[in-house]
């Protein structure tokens, strides 16, 4: 299982990147199955094109911003999802100290 985050969403939504080329030979190595994306990243999604939306100075803007708020929902309703609990390692559903390393959870 590989979950997806917002870095990686962003890279799937931007395709003419050096990154999206490299991203997806990686992800063509697996089964699409094998995939999820989390409500954390839709959530970051939405409240970045809200906040774009909330600084759009003209009709096109706000345009723009609702056209990419609605491919948002359109992504995200093609995903798996998890609920995030079944996401974090036990430890951190106490609220236990942790470190981030590498991306990595590690418990205290």
């Amino acid at each position: 299982m590989f979950v997806l985050d917002t870095d990686h969403l962003a890279i799937t939504q931007q395709q003419a990147t050096p990154a999206y080329e490299h991203f997806i030979q990686r992800v063509a190595q697996h089964a699409p199955s094998d995939f999820f994306v989390s409500i954390i990243s839709f959530h970051e999604q939405v409240m970045g094109w809200n906040a774009y939306l909330s600084r759009a100075l003209n009709t096109a803007a706000v345009v723009r911003g609702y056209e990419r708020l609605g491919r948002v929902l359109a992504n995200f309703a093609r995903h798996k999802s998890y609920r995030l609990t079944m996401l974090l390692p036990p430890c951190l559903m106490t609220f236990a100290p942790v470190a981030c390393a590498s991306g990595l959870w590690i418990c205290a």
